[in-house]
């Protein structure tokens, strides 16, 4: 599934190469698992099960040229309690970062400026965190293993992992702009980026 290469800036370049063509080779299956994701998700506190079902899903569609919905919807139920405490992570640093925001706002606390953006910083780097995270969820990974492998990877590679972070950002931003388009595109193309530049074991 990963893409060996000799450095993060070729495995990024090919990552990014093999996801235009993975898209469009397999766009309406893609786009099925895309909208599967949205509803799925819905309830907002679904969204760490449904993303680890997708990226299943889109794992069987790459690998084996056809969408295994069994092997999605039984991955997505065997990992469901750790992706979803591990969801609730990012989701209470946001909170957080608004309050804290909010209370700057309204006192011009420094202290309240500085747990504001500390927990904005807690909140981009458990998402980057969480990717890898999620995508090794996916492949079947114990959940202990899975949230080190994506920490490791993380610190291991920041440049790759900020990068990764970034493209995912811009791919939810213009998806986003196209109203429907997120519903449709946002998971189809981020989600089989995030399979690629991940590898099996780093």
């Amino acid at each position: 599934m990963s893409i060996s290469s000799k450095s993060d800036v070729d495995r990024l370049g090919a990552s990014i190469t093999t996801t235009k063509h993975s898209v469009y080779d397999h766009s309406s299956t893609l786009v099925l698992i895309s909208v599967c994701w949205f509803v799925a998700s819905l309830p907002l506190i679904t969204i760490g099960p449904a993303t680890v079902g997708a990226y299943a899903g889109i794992t069987s569609v790459l690998e084996d040229q056809r969408l295994d919905r069994r092997h999605a919807l039984r991955t997505a139920r065997k990992q469901f309690v750790p992706s979803l405490v591990c969801s609730v992570f990012p989701t209470m640093f946001a909170i957080g970062t608004l309050a804290f925001t909010l209370e700057f706002l309204t006192t011009e606390s420094a202290l309240a400026a500085v747990l504001a953006i500390g927990s904005l910083y807690a909140a981009a780097f458990s998402v980057l965190v969480l990717i890898p995270t999620f995508v090794w969820l996916s492949r079947g990974v114990w959940a202990g293993t899975a949230i080190k492998r994506g920490y490791l990877w993380v610190v291991s590679h920041p440049t790759l992992a900020l990068t990764t972070g970034i493209v995912t950002l811009l791919v939810f931003v213009v998806t986003a702009a196209l109203t429907i388009g997120f519903v449709l595109l946002f998971a189809a193309i981020a989600f089989t980026f995030h399979l690629l530049v991940i590898p099996d074991r780093d």
